[in-house]
């Protein structure tokens, strides 16, 4: 068994991690596909949270320095006003067959 880790230490390991990403006490009653979904889902959102800060940064550093280059909008977000029926339809089918493919 050289060079593999025993099945205690994955354990221990596996705890730590879901301790670390703030997973429910409730993981204990979690499928071992369950609690990787959610480590996934908690480095996703720390991900996410970073590119939030890097964005605020630029926001302000806009701001500070170049105020009249400040932009109205958001320049990372795209808005559509006019979406017909059948565009929502199809986006909010596309959006629930990516949830179930992240649930399955």
């Amino acid at each position: 068994m050289t060079g593999s880790k025993s099945l205690r230490a994955i354990a221990a390991e596996t705890a730590d991690a879901v301790a670390q990403a703030g997973i429910s006490a409730d993981s204990g009653n979690m499928t071992p596909r369950e609690i990787s979904l959610a480590l996934e889902t908690a480095k996703r959102r720390a991900l996410d949270l970073d590119l939030l800060a890097w964005l605020v940064g630029q926001y302000v550093a806009i701001g500070v320095n170049n105020p009249k280059k400040f932009p109205r909008k958001p320049n990372r977000i795209r808005f559509r006003k006019n979406m017909s029926d059948e565009e929502m339809k199809q986006t909010l089918i596309a959006l629930a067959e990516r949830r179930n493919s992240i649930d399955a």
